[in-house]
């Protein structure tokens, strides 16, 4: 909640961040909240590893609330980006339905929620994994998403602008979802010569 503070888990101090990460523990006994993206890191640490030489297992729940806030988009995001140490499932519920959509990562073992957009999994990515996702991958799809929001509402010259302006930043991940929602709006807007190309 706004304005609450924060609970810090086995001794790690909170920083402040404008929108942080809400983890939960998911080994024995109740979950506890971790209010800091910085938390998050250093309890990822291991003792005789670097996380950046450690193997991740990104869960993305797809049960019925997670999905309807959009975590097949995330999971699509997350496995179209092929980070090295990286691998992304998908999974049924793992609780906190209202606070999601959730993902697990593995290690260190904790449930991450509110992860509703591709900024905030990349902000996630970065705390827990120490992963880079650059911020043209994340330009291309906030872009694709308008694109797809563009077509579900009608204006589809709008969207194969917006899809093209997305291809033109060069970005390999994604790339083919962005051709073939474009091939797709140029379909449907009469033109399959276009779509064929795509």
């Amino acid at each position: 909640m706004k304005g609450a503070p924060p609970t810090v888990v086995q001794g790690v101090r909170p920083c402040t961040v404008m929108r942080p990460l809400t983890l939960h523990t998911t080994s024995s006994g109740p979950r506890q909240c971790v209010q800091t993206c910085s938390a998050a890191a250093q309890a990822t640490r291991q003792p005789k590893r670097a996380a950046s030489q450690q193997q991740f297992e990104v869960s993305v729940c797809v049960n019925k609330t997670c999905k309807k806030q959009g975590s097949q988009q995330i999971a699509q995001f997350a496995q179209d980006l092929h980070l090295p140490g990286i691998s992304v499932r998908t999974t049924g519920c793992l609780g906190k339905c209202g606070a999601g959509p959730n993902i697990a990562m593995d290690p260190p073992g904790v449930v991450l929620n509110h992860m509703a957009t591709p900024a905030r999994l990349a902000e996630a990515l970065a705390a827990v994994a120490k992963a880079d996702v650059s911020p043209a991958v994340l330009q291309a799809t906030q872009l694709r998403l308008a694109g797809n929001s563009l077509a579900r509402q009608g204006d589809l010259a709008g969207a194969v602008a917006t899809f093209t302006k997305a291809l033109e930043l060069g970005v390999e991940g994604g790339r083919h979802l962005l051709l073939a929602n474009r091939a797709g709006a140029r379909q449907a807007m009469g033109d399959p010569g276009a779509a064929l190309q795509d």
